[in-house]
């Protein structure tokens, strides 16, 4: 059960439309909510057995497993990054809007990973 509502959670995600938040801080949160959902499916995911011939029908493949791996590094990293940025109090609006840009390019990668796995029956 907290598996399909976690695959919920994250596919409701993925349709709702979200309003653009008023400034840089609020956009670091959004994109560190989203990140935590991808990386909840991605563990549940991760969880799995790995897949063989004639193995079990709900499985992980190791190498996917792998990708999104990377991909979670990645977009933690550049979320980590965007909020340092936002929130030093120094940095332009220029730079904000760069750091905000490429930690949702990350975050993007890594839910399009997520989005193509399947964690329940």
């Amino acid at each position: 059960m907290k598996l399909r509502a976690i695959a919920l959670a994250f596919a409701l995600s993925a349709c709702a439309t979200v309003p653009v938040p008023p400034d840089a801080a609020q956009a670091v949160y959004a994109l560190e909510s989203t990140l935590t959902t991808a990386v909840q499916v991605a563990t549940v995911y991760a969880q799995l057995p790995r897949c063989a011939p004639g193995g079990v029908a709900l499985c992980s493949n190791a190498a996917i497993v792998s990708d999104i791996n990377a991909a979670a590094q990645s977009a933690g990293t550049a979320v980590e990054a965007a909020q340092s940025v936002v929130t030093s109090g120094t940095a332009s609006a220029a730079a904000q809007q760069q750091a905000l840009a490429s930690a949702q390019t990350a975050v993007n990668a890594l839910t399009a990973l997520t989005a193509k796995v399947k964690t329940t029956p």
